[in-house]
């Protein structure tokens, strides 16, 4: 029978063992980033001073730190290059976000530092990890490699998700119209600037704003125009002209679909560039 003074003392040992584990810099990268560990390999290179037994960092896995930001890494909010750029999966916007080259590099480096400042100790040497193997000139090889490791066709983006329609609120399915939660396995950069709310009718638009100015043929084309603008495609491959007399609520219509879809999601396409090819195409 142990005695309660043996079973403390074991725990603290497994404890201590715990921590010093911990104050290893590949143990800790490893540790968050199996799976990245498991495709790559080691994140880091060190060496040991045979006199002080100092542990210390000496060069980074590329391919590691390349990849720790993709799906591997962060299969929840993943970072994809495509289309000549980065994107990241926001989980609180649900859609993805395109970053900069250096806002990734911000990213690697602040992991980077993190790590040094957690598992500094007495017997290993992370001082690289702050300056030499985490400035621009250093990481610039590693955002080189991710371009690669995370590139995805520049089709990533094309119609994915046909079916749906990315409300504010969650992803609309057309058939069903049964509301998903957002997910990265949709891709998706844009999405509606109003929540999908069920048997929500719309008594101003159709009877205010059309009604009074429309007849009940060109209410219902405004309607079904306004409906497929919705979908981010024109499907019908036409455009809608809304001609009238001063005040007659041309521009209120447009305001009250750039509110629905989002300013962010509206293009311009300039009239006095119309002869020009790639302003046509």
């Amino acid at each position: 029978m142990k005695s309660p003074k043996s079973e403390k003392t074991k725990t603290v040992s497994l404890e201590a063992k715990k921590k010093a584990k911990l104050k290893d810099p590949i143990s800790w990268f490893t540790q968050r980033f199996k799976d990245v560990y498991d495709r790559h390999g080691v994140p880091l290179d060190m060496s040991l001073n045979a006199t002080t037994k100092v542990r210390k960092v000496m060069q980074l896995n590329d391919a590691f730190f390349a990849a720790v930001f993709g799906e591997l890494g962060c299969p929840d909010a993943p970072t994809y290059y495509t289309q000549g750029s980065f994107y990241r999966y926001n989980t609180d916007s649900g859609i993805y976000d395109r970053i900069s080259d250096g806002a990734l590099e911000a990213r690697i480096c602040a992991l980077l530092h993190r790590c040094a400042k957690e598992v500094n100790g007495k017997k290993v040497d992370v001082a690289p990890l702050m300056f030499n193997l985490s400035n621009s000139t250093r990481l610039s090889g590693v955002i080189k490699r991710a371009k690669a490791f995370l590139e995805k066709p520049d089709t990533f983006f094309d119609n994915a998700d046909a079916a749906f329609i990315p409300c504010n609120n969650g992803m609309l399915s057309i058939e069903d119209r049964e509301l998903l939660p957002f997910s990265q396995s949709y891709h998706i950069r844009n999405k509606l600037d109003v929540d999908y709310v069920p048997g929500a009718k719309c008594p101003l638009f159709l009877g205010k704003l059309l009604g009074d100015a429309l007849e009940l043929d060109q209410i219902n084309l405004a309607q079904r125009w306004s409906g497929m603008a919705l979908l981010g495609e024109n499907i019908d491959h036409r455009i809608l002209l809304t001609m009238g007399t001063s005040g007659g609520g041309k521009s209120t219509f447009i305001n009250a679909m750039i509110g629905v879809i989002g300013q962010s999601n509206i293009g311009e396409l300039r009239t006095d560039q119309l002869f020009a090819r790639f302003e046509l195409g």
